[in-house]
């Protein structure tokens, strides 16, 4: 009786890997693609993010935007009364660092 039953279990445990369902080529590759369009798409989000940062802080040694660079995306002209004078600085309190760009 041990025999036939310890045979039945073989057979039932050798039947399930039998139809075990094994992934297909194609479903493979679908998921590899799936995972280099994921990796692709996290890639392009961190470099968004370093360009994002870069644009805030400027390529100056201090990490702040250079008040020049500011004064120059003023516009000429607002509500259609020309620009007069442009001032700016740098500055900074308490460890914040600023830069100001104004138009008069």
């Amino acid at each position: 009786m041990k025999r036939v039953s310890l045979l039945g279990i073989m057979l039932l445990v050798t039947g399930c890997w039998l139809v075990w369902p094994i992934p297909s080529q194609a479903q493979i590759w679908k998921r590899l693609q799936k995972k280099v369009e994921e990796a692709a798409k996290q890639k392009a989000e961190e470099k968004a993010a370093e360009e994002a940062e870069e644009a805030m802080t400027g390529d100056s040694e201090d990490g702040i935007a250079d008040f020049r660079k500011l004064k120059a995306l003023l516009p000429e002209e607002a509500a259609g009364m020309p620009r007069v004078r442009a001032e700016g600085s740098k500055g900074g309190a308490f460890g914040i660092r600023t830069s100001l760009a104004e138009a008069y």
